[in-house]
C-alpha cells in the first residue's frame, strides 16, 4: 500500500515499464561509479610511481652530493613535466 498523494504502477504495462526503468537507471548509476572508481585507480597508480620515482631521485641526488635547493629545483622541474 502506498502513502498518502503517491502514485505508482496501476497495472501490469506501468509495473513493468517501472521496473524496467529502475534495473535501467541502476545499471547507469553502477556504470558512472565504476568508471570513476577506474579513473581514480589510475591516478593513485600514477601518484604512487611519482612517489617512487621522487624516493630513487632524492637517494640519487644524495649520493652525488646536491644541496637541497638543487634537489628542490630537479624534482619541481620533473613535476611541472
Amino acid at each position: 500500500m502506498l502513502g498518502t498523494n503517491e502514485m505508482g504502477p496501476v497495472n501490469s504495462e506501468e509495473l513493468l515499464f517501472c521496473s524496467i526503468a529502475l534495473i535501467l537507471s541502476g545499471s547507469v548509476y553502477n556504470f558512472i561509479f565504476s568508471e570513476i572508481t577506474k579513473f581514480l585507480r589510475v591516478v593513485n597508480s600514477y601518484d604512487m610511481n611519482m612517489m617512487e620515482f621522487s624516493s630513487n631521485s632524492f637517494t640519487v641526488m644524495d649520493y652525488i652530493g646536491l644541496t637541497d635547493e638543487e634537489k628542490t629545483d630537479i624534482m619541481y622541474f620533473f613535476a611541472i613535466t
